[in-house]
């Protein structure tokens, strides 16, 4: 289990990269991975999402992660036209978050049960 520090460091990167990768801009990179992670950091701060959110609960939500990064890799290949390299990137990228997520998830759940 990754803490929310470690979250959030790897998630800025990862959006900037991906964002790099698509846009090829690398202010615009920063400027979309900034907005997020104040977002993302504002919505923790305000409990945004409905209460607090369980080990189960996160979960259950991860298991529906893969078709959504499905969707969005069928999208991109779809409308985005960029080499083919950076799209293979892109994907890479979208399945290294799918992986990070579903493993985070399992193991907050798997340290959760154990302290039970």
């Amino acid at each position: 289990m990754f803490s929310d520090k470690v979250g959030n460091a790897l998630m800025f990167l990862w959006l900037i990269v991906t964002t790099y990768l698509i846009n090829g801009s690398l202010l615009f990179a920063l400027l979309a991975s900034v907005a997020v992670l104040v977002g993302r950091l504002i919505g923790k701060a305000t409990q945004a999402g409905g209460g607090k959110i369980t080990a189960e609960k996160r979960f259950k939500h991860a298991k529906f992660f893969p078709a959504f990064i499905l969707l969005i890799g069928i999208l991109l290949w779809t409308f985005i036209e960029l080499e083919l390299w950076k799209m293979l990137l892109v994907s890479f990228m979208l399945l290294l978050l799918m992986v990070f997520e579903l493993t985070d998830s399992y193991l907050w759940l798997k340290k959760e049960r154990e302290s039970s």
